[in-house]
């Protein structure tokens, strides 16, 4: 898995990524919200969606 750094790619939209904020990790989608696209962590993350320095996308078998 590798993590990509916020702004050297666009992430997948609607799609569940773990995300960093370079000291915890949870997981999140990266979606619009009726003005820009921005991430979204999941209720139980300890990310704050402004804080998202790094992603990786979850390739599942």
């Amino acid at each position: 898995m590798e993590w990509i750094k916020v702004g050297e790619s666009e992430p997948k939209v609607n799609i569940r990524h773990l995300i960093t904020d370079g000291s915890n990790v949870g997981f999140g989608y990266y979606t619009f919200d009726g003005e820009e696209f921005k991430w979204f962590p999941d209720d139980n993350c300890n990310v704050d969606g402004d804080e998202v320095t790094h992603y990786a996308e979850i390739e599942l078998p």
